[in-house]
């Protein structure tokens, strides 16, 4: 699902979390620099894409340092400059 920046239009669904679940995934969610949000459709993706035998998750601790580098700053970048980011490093292909 593409939101082109509009959440508001995007499908939401409430979830009941089990106590101090919610706590728990906001301190793993800063830690990673993402919002819980991210954080929660992120581990979403990767448990639904594992039944994908195409697919092959990559773990930060596969990472080289300047791999892990390039995640964080892109994980920095304002919407716009990643989008036009990931637009010109397709554009490659």
């Amino acid at each position: 699902m593409s939101l082109n920046g509009n959440s508001r239009i995007a499908d939401k669904f409430v979830v009941r979390l089990p106590d101090g679940m919610r706590e728990r995934i906001a301190k793993i969610a800063s830690t990673n620099h993402r919002s819980m949000n991210s954080e929660i459709i992120g581990r979403l993706e990767d448990s639904i894409n594992a039944d994908d035998p195409k697919y092959t998750p990559i773990h930060p601790d596969q990472l080289s340092a300047e791999e892990m580098a390039i995640v964080m700053s892109v994980r920095d970048m304002a919407k716009g400059k990643r989008k036009a980011l990931l637009t010109l490093l397709s554009s490659d292909q």
